[in-house]
C-alpha cells in the first residue's frame, strides 16, 4: 500500500484583544492557544506539521498535511477526515481553544512547507 501527502492547511492564530503575550517558543504559543485535546488531535492525525512564531513573536503560524493511503479498503477513513471530525467534535464542546485565548484566525496563510 502506497501513501501520498495531501491536503495542506495553513493558519495564523493571532491574539485577541484580551492578551498581549510575547511567546518564548512555539510550544509556549501552542499551549497558549490550544487545549491538550487539540494538540493531541494535531499529533494523532497530521502527517506533517510545522509551527513557527510570527516575526513579532505574538502569533502562531502553522501548516499541516495528511497522509492518504492508496487502498481499495471500503472501510478506510483518511486521516484528514478523522482530523476534521475530531476537531469538529472538540470545537462543538468549546474545548479546542484555551479560554479566554480564542484567536483571531488568518485563514489564507502561506504554507510553511
Amino acid at each position: 500500500m502506497a501513501s501520498v501527502e495531501v491536503n495542506k492547511l495553513s493558519k495564523i492564530y493571532n491574539q485577541n484583544s484580551k492578551s498581549n503575550q510575547i511567546f518564548n517558543n512555539t510550544l509556549h504559543a501552542k499551549q497558549f492557544f490550544l487545549t491538550d485535546k487539540a494538540i493531541e488531535t494535531f499529533d494523532k492525525f497530521c502527517y506533517r506539521q510545522r509551527f513557527r512564531l510570527t516575526d513579532d513573536k505574538k502569533s502562531l503560524h502553522w501548516t499541516i498535511s495528511f497522509e492518504l493511503l492508496t487502498t481499495n479498503d471500503p472501510n478506510y477513513i483518511p486521516n484528514s477526515d478523522l482530523w476534521r471530525d475530531s476537531k469538529s467534535s472538540i470545537t462543538s464542546e468549546d474545548k479546542w481553544f484555551q479560554h479566554p485565548n480564542h484567536p483571531i484566525i488568518k485563514h489564507d496563510a502561506e504554507h510553511l512547507f
